[in-house]
Protein backbone atom coordinates (compact mmCIF):
# COMPACT_ATOMS: atom_id res chain seq x y z
CA UNK A 1 0.00 0.00 0.00
CA UNK A 2 2.37 2.87 1.49
CA UNK A 3 4.98 1.05 -1.17
CA UNK A 4 2.53 1.09 -3.59
CA UNK A 5 1.92 4.62 -3.78
CA UNK A 6 5.47 5.56 -3.26
CA UNK A 7 6.44 3.52 -5.88
CA UNK A 8 3.87 5.78 -8.37
CA UNK A 9 5.49 8.66 -7.39
CA UNK A 10 8.49 7.20 -7.94
CA UNK A 11 6.90 6.36 -11.04
CA UNK A 12 6.34 9.77 -12.37
CA UNK A 13 10.62 10.24 -12.07
CA UNK A 14 11.91 7.14 -13.71
CA UNK A 15 9.67 4.90 -15.38
CA UNK A 16 12.07 2.02 -16.30
CA UNK A 17 12.90 1.58 -12.52
CA UNK A 18 9.34 2.71 -11.01
CA UNK A 19 7.69 -0.23 -13.84
CA UNK A 20 10.76 -2.75 -12.53
CA UNK A 21 9.97 -2.19 -9.03
CA UNK A 22 5.85 -2.60 -9.22
CA UNK A 23 6.39 -5.75 -11.53
CA UNK A 24 8.82 -6.89 -8.35
CA UNK A 25 6.01 -6.12 -5.91
CA UNK A 26 3.42 -7.61 -7.94
CA UNK A 27 5.51 -11.16 -7.87
CA UNK A 28 6.14 -11.24 -4.19
CA UNK A 29 2.58 -10.29 -3.70
CA UNK A 30 1.48 -13.47 -5.58
CA UNK A 31 4.07 -14.85 -4.40
CA UNK A 32 2.80 -14.24 -0.35
CA UNK A 33 -0.74 -14.42 -1.55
Amino acid sequence: TLVIVFTSTFAQRNSRSARAEVVAVARLRNKHF
